[in-house]
């Protein structure tokens, strides 16, 4: 009798595991978003970052490699390559930044700011403050 009822309890116990595995802690789902004709979309879940200005440093390259923000707003990079990468404007650079490390700036002035990564300057970026 044991026995049976620890199978079922097992049995249960899954179910209750895997039925929870699409869904997210809020209640959305986490698989790859769609829209009526099943074509992938845009939209972010809960595994794509949220932040609004963020630069990723990835394969040697800045995504994206041109960004428009506000006055005022901050910008954020992000390195996902394995080698160190900088942010280097014409008077400013970042600290070196190791894979995962995060370096945010703020921009307060309108005008076009092109950087480059110093230790690799075939990677270009810029920003456009509005």
């Amino acid at each position: 009798m044991k026995k049976k009822f620890l199978l079922v309890f097992i049995l249960v116990f899954l179910v209750v595991v895997f039925s929870a595995c699409g869904t997210s802690s809020n209640g959305t789902t986490t698989d790859t978003p769609t829209d009526s004709n099943g074509t992938t979309t845009d939209t972010p879940t809960d595994t794509q970052p949220q932040t609004a200005n963020l630069i990723i440093i990835e394969n040697f390259e800045f995504v994206p490699a041109v960004l428009t923000v506000k006055a005022g707003d901050t910008v954020e990079w992000q390195n996902n390559d394995a080698v160190i990468h900088t942010v280097k404007f014409d008077t400013f650079e970042s600290p070196d930044m190791g894979e995962g490390a995060i370096y945010t700036t703020s921009f307060d002035t309108p005008g076009t700011y092109p950087y480059i990564c110093g230790p690799h300057p075939y990677m270009e970026g810029t920003i456009i403050v509005e």
